[in-house]
């Protein structure tokens, strides 16, 4: 099963694919990219989460953020060859590296659409929901830990 596969991935090669997988949507859209605490506020009220003590490792919360993609039939074949590619350095352009924090919240919204209103407050809204979404709640708490 691809969640194995994906939960089996060293952190250089976890963090690898999603930065290329990020890199490839941030080209064709656009996506709110900013680790605000506003930004870190809106993810804790829409998911019911609270900020953990403990930094979380970028390759674990790479690979949560894969998992949760790998459920969408549109990037799964994108995950899975460079999954198995064998050096998934050499299929990626070299766009330079971009955080963890981009990376995550620009995967994000392929879920979720981030909405501000006349007072600039931001909110998440669900877009699609997926049977990985059980996966939501422990990526936004990882992802926090990065947050101000």
């Amino acid at each position: 099963m691809i969640q194995d596969q994906i939960a089996a991935l060293d952190d250089k090669t976890a963090i690898h694919i999603l930065q290329v997988i990020s890199k490839s949507l941030m080209r064709s859209g656009t996506y709110e990219t900013s680790g605000t605490p506003d930004m870190a506020n809106a993810l804790q009220s829409a998911f019911d989460v609270s900020k953990p003590a403990e930094k979380a490792s970028e390759g674990e919360i790479a690979r949560l953020a894969l998992q949760l993609l790998s459920d969408d039939p549109k990037y799964l074949p994108n995950i899975r060859a460079l999954m198995t590619g064998s050096n998934t350095q050499k299929f990626s352009p070299d766009w330079g590296t971009i955080s963890i924090v981009i990376s995550v919240l620009v995967i994000l919204q392929t879920r979720f659409k981030i909405e501000k209103d006349k007072k600039g407050n931001i909110s998440w809204v669900i877009e699609k929901k997926a049977a990985a979404d059980a996966l939501l709640k422990p990526l936004i708490e990882k992802l926090l830990s990065y947050l101000p």
